[in-house]
């Protein structure tokens, strides 16, 4: 019977064990969607939009975008970054490359756009009513979270935002602009399943630590 009892004793401690353990490490998990800010913005100066551009070359669109990641174990591998650059009608789409982000991590992506697609009178004549002219900033991409050496389910995401450009073509907040949803996400997978590679691995450790049951015979 003792020894009945001590195995008893046994499984019901390493049961325990296992259902807190798994419990923190949903709580450690649980992913946090990586979020968006335009921190840089660039156009044509506004004041003569006829002008040419300084140094004679070609007009440009410059911008940042900035990839905050505030999971603390997980990492976040972005798909191509598809990011629409418009004013009223008239838009031009640039690609930023995929890239993996580390967990805590915040990832800038400065890049250029031509410019010759921007409608600078109009823009200029709305800086010249309203003292800003607002253009619009759209991203489309998707997302996998990666825990140790496995990778969730894609996540998708659309967000965007209006940025307000001075006369001089530059973004008038001092902070970084957040682009926020404009739609649901076309896939999401369960929170709990992107723990199950770390709970397998410190499930095993928990066995291997705690002492072996009592044998029946």
């Amino acid at each position: 019977m003792s020894e009945a009892g001590g195995c008893c004793r046994w499984c019901t401690g390493f049961l325990f064990t296992l259902g807190l353990t798994a419990f923190f490490i949903w709580l450690s998990y649980r992913p946090v969607a990586p979020r968006y800010f335009i921190v840089e913005f660039q156009v044509p100066p506004l004041a003569n939009p006829t002008a040419p551009a300084a140094g004679g070359g070609k007009p440009t669109v410059n911008f940042t975008l900035e990839v905050e990641n505030k999971n603390k174990n997980m990492g976040i591998c972005h798909d191509d970054i598809a990011v629409s650059l418009s004013y009223g009608n008239q838009s031009r789409s640039v690609t930023i490359p995929g890239f993996y982000q580390g967990h805590h991590k915040t990832a800038e992506r400065p890049m250029k756009a031509d410019a010759g697609w921007v409608p600078r009178l109009a823009a200029s004549r709305d800086v010249a009513e309203s003292g800003k002219a607002v253009f619009h900033v759209r991203v489309e991409t998707g997302y996998r979270y990666k825990v140790m050496l496995r990778k969730g389910h894609h996540h998708w995401v659309k967000v965007g935002a209006n940025v307000d450009v001075d006369v001089e073509g530059k973004k008038m907040a001092r902070k970084g602009i957040r682009l926020t949803s404009s739609s649901t996400p076309l896939l999401t997978g369960p929170r709990w399943a992107l723990a199950v590679a770390a709970a397998s691995a410190v499930l095993v450790s928990a066995a291997m630590v705690l002492p072996p049951p009592l044998m029946l015979f």
